[in-house]
């Protein structure tokens, strides 16, 4: 069935399609930014390599992440760090803003940042795989 708008007529499977595809992009950017999140965590508590984050995060984020935790940081605590919440604002399909809070021992930290959605090459180039989107931190503030 087709409902007339202004002076176009617009089908309403496409737009619901459309629809969906920005609630999956959505749902897609989300689970990438919590993901990376907790990898995040696990990196600032000493459990796992900054260079383990290469998958998540652009390379000049883990750059600045690792000069960062050469020095000892005042609240470090033995307690690991956990994601409290998460929130995104969608800028189109392949970009968003994420805010939200993450708590080290008695230390609850806000943290920001915008996370994208670009062709990344395969793992192992040599093996002729192709290249996919996959979501990738650009920003990142610990406050």
């Amino acid at each position: 069935m087709n409902t007339l708008i202004g002076s176009g007529v617009v089908d309403k499977a496409i737009a619901r399609e459309a629809i969906e595809d920005d609630v999956d992009a959505a749902r897609s950017a989300r689970s990438a930014t919590v993901r990376a999140l907790q990898h995040l965590l696990e990196v600032l508590d000493g459990r796992r390599a900054a260079a383990h984050l290469s998958r998540w995060v652009a390379a000049d984020v883990v750059e600045e992440l690792s000069s960062r935790l050469r020095r000892p940081s005042p609240d470090a605590s033995a307690e690991a760090g956990r994601l409290i919440r998460v929130h995104l604002q969608m800028h189109g399909r392949d970009c968003a803003d994420y805010f939200g809070t993450l708590q080290r021992g008695t230390r609850v930290r806000a943290v920001a940042g915008r996370i994208v959605r670009a062709e990344r090459p395969p793992a192992v180039p040599a093996t002729g795989g192709r290249s996919r989107p996959s979501w990738t931190i650009v920003e990142l503030t610990i406050v």
